[in-house]
Parts: C-alpha cells; sequence; structure tokens
C-alpha cells in the first residue's frame, strides 16, 4: 500500500520539471514527488515501480529527466532517463554559485 503525504505531480509529469530526487529511508520507505511508498515489498522493488513510473512520464513527454537516489548509507546515485526511456549512470550538475556582492 503507497500512503500519500503533501502533493505529487499530477500524473505525467514532474514536480522537479527536469530532476526528481528520490530518497530510500533507513526503512525502506521510499520517498518522492511527495509521496511515501510503504508496502510489504523490498525497497529495491518499490524504488523499481518509482523508476518505471518516471520512465513512463519521460516518454510520455519526450523529454528526459535526471533521478538523483539517496540511499540510508550516504551513498547518492544519478541516473538519466532519456526521451526513449533509456536508464543510464549520469553526473549531475554542480549547483549554480554566484558571485558575492560587495558590501
Amino acid at each position: 500500500m503507497t500512503e500519500t503525504k503533501g502533493r505529487a505531480a499530477p500524473r505525467g509529469q514532474s514536480a522537479g520539471g527536469d530532476h526528481e530526487t528520490i530518497i530510500v529511508l533507513a526503512d525502506g520507505t521510499i520517498h518522492a514527488q511527495g509521496i511515501l511508498h510503504r508496502s510489504p515489498q523490498t525497497a529495491a522493488v518499490r524504488l523499481g515501480h518509482v523508476r518505471a513510473a518516471l520512465t513512463a512520464a519521460a516518454i510520455e513527454r519526450q523529454q528526459s529527466l535526471l533521478i538523483s537516489t539517496a540511499h540510508p548509507d550516504g551513498r547518492a546515485e544519478h541516473q538519466r532517463i532519456t526521451a526513449d526511456g533509456t536508464l543510464e549512470p549520469a553526473v549531475p550538475p554542480l549547483p549554480c554559485r554566484r558571485p558575492r556582492a560587495r558590501e
């Protein structure tokens, strides 16, 4: 069973534009798009379901999507789903750093 907390993006749309963050909590719960995914299945199976839904959205929109997955042990995976649904490793973009304003 999936428990909903907060607002999710409309079906087929990404809440974060072209980048989604997935968080795997210590108890195996998956947090993605404002939804907590809990079920008797393993975390790996739930993570597969979330990635499948994001893949379907990328294909439907014909737009690539960067997925960052944070794991409880501190690892972070970055993958890109291409517009044709291919999942490939990716390097995340660096944060934008602006020069400090003079005071």
